[in-house]
């Protein structure tokens, strides 16, 4: 049997059972069971509910101060973090023999306005000498020289 039959069998044997009278007396003494629960439960749970909110509240109240300072300092962490990713996730220019010679030239502080490839590559060998010949000697170098 489905649930409509089965309410309708058993209001069928309550009104045989109780009659006309006394069902009404019944449905009555329910209703007022269901609103004295609701009200019992109502009067339990508001207290409960005011005690949780006097509770919660200081305790959002704090955990927000002590979570401000730390945002600030998060975001202060973070910020050189962003520079460098663009950086490293900035495409590349591809590398060419000529941007090679003027980035060497200008690491060696030579001015590169207006002078050819061949003129950066014959600059940087003769400063890459005058720089070599200012170094101390290599050990093995010096070894050599005393074993002649």
């Amino acid at each position: 049997m489905d649930l409509a039959t089965t309410l309708i069998v058993g209001f069928i044997i309550f009104y045989l059972l109780f009659g006309p009278d006394r069902l009404k007396d019944i449905a009555r003494m329910l209703g007022q069971a269901t609103r004295e629960f609701q009200k019992a439960s109502k009067d339990v749970l508001t207290p409960l509910q005011q005690t949780s909110s006097d509770i919660i509240t200081p305790l959002k109240q704090t955990s927000s101060e002590i979570l401000a300072p730390l945002q600030g300092l998060s975001s202060q962490m973070t910020a050189p973090l962003k520079g460098v990713s663009s950086q490293m996730t900035a495409p590349r220019p591809p590398i060419t023999e000529e941007g090679l010679l003027r980035d060497t030239a200008n690491k060696l502080g030579i001015n590169i306005e207006g002078k050819t490839t061949s003129q950066l590559a014959e600059e940087i060998v003769r400063r890459a000498g005058e720089i070599s010949r200012k170094l101390p000697p290599k050990e093995e170098e010096v070894k050599a020289e005393v074993a002649m």
